[in-house]
């Protein structure tokens, strides 16, 4: 005779059975709400990683253009692309005479409201004082 490797039971009973599928609903449900989590900070990541591009381009234009035919002021982008305002500004003679200080902002709305912002900035001198 071979031994009864489940203790003389026949069966799971009626009580097991829910048990078990408690836990494993609750299992399932904490693996869900850790997706949706993930899937919101990979939205979050995707949104400054678009506004960082959108800055930095703009930042490349503007370090394109000769020193002197640089306009001092604030701008608002007018093509921006949904949800995101660019805006930038040039000071000139700031910090110091014979450079510019150039500011390129992007702010966008997240999924709860809340306005974010990304800012880049860069000095740029004229060249070098003889």
């Amino acid at each position: 005779m071979s031994p009864d490797l489940f203790g003389g039971q026949r069966g799971l009973s009626l009580i097991e059975v829910v048990v078990c599928m408690l836990i494993l609903a609750v299992g399932m449900i904490s693996g869900l709400s850790m997706t949706r989590a993930s899937q919101t900070g990979l939205d979050a990541g995707r949104r400054i990683s678009a506004a960082a591009g959108f800055a930095q381009a703009k930042m490349e234009e503007e370090i394109s253009v000769p020193y002197d035919k640089l306009s001092q002021g604030g701008l608002e982008d007018k093509d921006n692309p949904e949800g995101f305002i660019r805006t930038w500004t040039v000071q000139n003679n700031a910090p110091h005479p014979r450079c510019s200080t150039i500011r390129v902002a992007v702010e966008w709305a997240g999924k709860t409201g809340r306005t974010h912002s990304l800012a880049l900035v860069t000095i740029r001198s004229k060249g070098v004082v003889p």
